[in-house]
């Protein structure tokens, strides 16, 4: 497994780091490992594959017939 030496960090981040990990009951770098893989582990949709993924989903389960405007709703919802 490799090292990693980060130089500068300021302390007010380090204070929050460790702060995190005591409540969590991991080690400094257990943390520092968590937050790493959760920011880098998966990349992230851009916003046209987010898009196509919810027109997908509305051409799969169409809203049925009766259900409401939500442009009305809103309008009812903001008359109150």
């Amino acid at each position: 497994m490799a090292v990693l030496h980060v130089d500068n960090v300021p302390e007010r981040l380090v204070a929050r780091l460790h702060d995190r990990a005591k409540v969590e009951g991991r080690s400094l770098a257990e943390k520092l490992i968590v937050l790493l893989e959760r920011e880098l582990g998966e990349p992230r949709p851009s916003i046209r594959e987010l898009l196509d993924s919810i027109e997908r989903r509305r051409e799969r389960y169409p809203l049925p017939a009766s259900a409401p405007d939500v442009v009305e709703l809103l309008r009812e919802d903001r008359a109150r």
